[in-house]
């Protein structure tokens, strides 16, 4: 149990995520391979309302891109499709 703590620690997880975790191991011996591995993690991003002073409301969905060699971390935010981002983004890069 210290290093599934120490693990959760590292990857910024509350003891709520790691009880989850625990459980899960226990379950499912697929994911507790899969966990060590590294090969599953609990990262969370929510989509993303950016307002900018030029265009306005900027909606983005989000991913989180982890590097399996460090803990960098990438956040890629993309146009939702649908709304009128994709469209005030190319405003802006024109009026740069």
């Amino acid at each position: 149990m210290a290093d599934l703590r120490a693990a959760a620690a590292l990857r910024g997880h509350d003891d709520s995520s790691t009880e989850l975790v625990r459980v899960l191991r226990e379950a499912s011996a697929e994911f507790a391979g899969l966990w060590d591995r590294g090969v599953v993690a609990a990262l969370h991003c929510l989509n993303k309302e950016v307002h900018d002073e030029r265009v306005g409301r900027l909606d983005f969905e989000c991913s989180v891109l982890t590097s399996p060699l460090s803990r960098q971390r990438l956040l890629l935010m993309q146009p939702v499709a649908g709304t009128a981002t994709a469209q005030r983004l190319e405003r802006l890069a024109t009026h740069s």
